[in-house]
Formats: structure tokens, C-alpha cells, sequence
């Protein structure tokens, strides 16, 4: 009688995923950005921020020829996106609902709570003026963010908030240059207090730039 031959099996244990690493990578530049400048990162820092080899994050990144500086900028407007998808539509389950005046906040919100992530931002709407590699870019993001209030502004017109609106896509621009600049002079300070004002203050502006219709 032939004896069946029994193959041993040895647990291995599970290894990351390429995903889960490059986004650990990711989180750690953003982090060590905000904490010493994203041009005083090495690859050495990301390494032990991230607690693996060095080899690691050449192979990830620099070997690959990837430029993880300007791969953290995608992460956070990604980031950004989920969290003001989020907010807006927890928003939505309100009375009084604008989908204009909810993305002013959410922006905000996004801002206040992930400080790191913003400044990340701010720091490359600075290299754009330098440097044109980035310029190119940002125009993308630009263009993405424009065209999601142009869609916020078309809701809050189809709920009647606001009357008709010569120029929506103009509209939008003059929205997104305001929230920046109070997203901007907001998070150089971090009170409470200067979160509340610039973020009224761009409200105000919206009321001038779209007018709303009197109830």
C-alpha cells in the first residue's frame, strides 16, 4: 500500500502590498514636509519615517524614475476630494443645503484638520512660480477644482438659491482664487478665530460674486 505523501506547508507571513507601501511612502513626505520642509526631505528620512530599507524607496520612487514629491501633491488633492465628497454629503441631509456655501466650509474643514496635507499644496502653489514642471501640473488641478464649483454653482442655481449667472465657469474661478487665498492665510496661523473669519469672509464674497435671491 502506497503511503500518500504529505507536502508540509509553512506559513508565510503576509508581505504589503506594492499599493499599501508607495501610500505609506506618500503619507510619511507629507508628514516630514510639514515638519522640516519638503526640500530638506532625503530618501534616507522617508526610509525611516516609513520603517523600511532604503532600497526600498529607490525602488519605489527614484529608480523608477517617479518623482515622489510631486506623486504626495496627487495623493492629498485625492485625499481632499474624499474628505470634501464626505462632508458635502453628510450637508445634503440639511434643510438648508448650498452646495456652494458646504464646499466653502468643507474646504475649510479640510484645512483645519489635516494641516500637513494642506501645506503640501500651499508649498507647490509657491514652486509654481519658479518652476515650470509644476506649473503644468497645477494648471490640471486648477482647471479640476474650477470645474467642480462651476457644478456646485449650477446645483445651488437649479435649487434656486441664486439667480442666473452670466459666466458660471468665471464664477467659479473668482470662488476657488478666494478659498485659496482664505484657506491660505487661515492655515499660516491655525486659530480657531482666523478659521471662522476668512471662512465668512469668502461666504461674503460669494454673496457678491453669484447674489442670491431674496427669500
Amino acid at each position: 500500500m502506497n503511503k500518500e505523501k504529505v507536502k508540509k506547508t509553512t506559513s508565510k507571513k503576509p508581505q504589503p502590498s506594492a499599493g499599501s507601501t508607495e501610500t505609506d511612502i506618500l503619507e510619511a513626505f507629507t508628514q516630514l514636509q510639514y515638519q522640516k520642509g519638503a526640500a530638506n526631505i532625503v530618501l534616507q528620512d522617508l526610509a525611516k519615517e516609513v520603517g523600511v530599507a532604503f532600497g526600498t524607496i529607490r525602488y519605489h520612487f527614484n529608480q523608477a524614475g517617479r518623482d515622489v514629491s510631486q506623486e504626495a501633491l496627487v495623493y492629498v488633492i485625492k485625499k481632499a476630494y474624499v474628505y470634501i465628497d464626505d462632508q458635502l454629503f453628510k450637508a445634503r441631509n440639511q434643510e438648508s443645503f448650498n452646495p456652494v456655501s458646504a464646499y466653502i466650509k468643507a474646504m475649510f474643514g479640510w484645512v483645519q484638520h489635516y494641516p500637513a496635507d494642506s501645506s503640501l499644496l500651499v508649498y507647490y502653489y509657491y514652486l509654481c512660480t519658479t518652476q515650470v514642471n509644476v506649473n503644468i501640473p497645477n494648471k490640471v488641478f486648477l482647471e479640476k477644482a474650477r470645474l467642480r464649483i462651476e457644478a456646485y454653482i449650477h446645483e445651488a442655481i437649479g435649487r434656486k438659491l441664486y439667480g442666473p449667472v452670466d459666466d458660471v465657469a468665471a464664477a467659479a474661478l473668482k470662488i476657488h482664487m478666494t478659498v485659496l487665498g482664505g484657506c491660505i492665510a487661515a492655515g499660516t496661523q491655525r486659530s480657531q478665530e482666523q478659521f471662522e473669519l476668512q471662512a465668512a469672509l469668502c461666504l461674503a464674497v460669494v454673496e457678491q460674486i453669484l447674489k442670491p435671491n431674496k427669500a
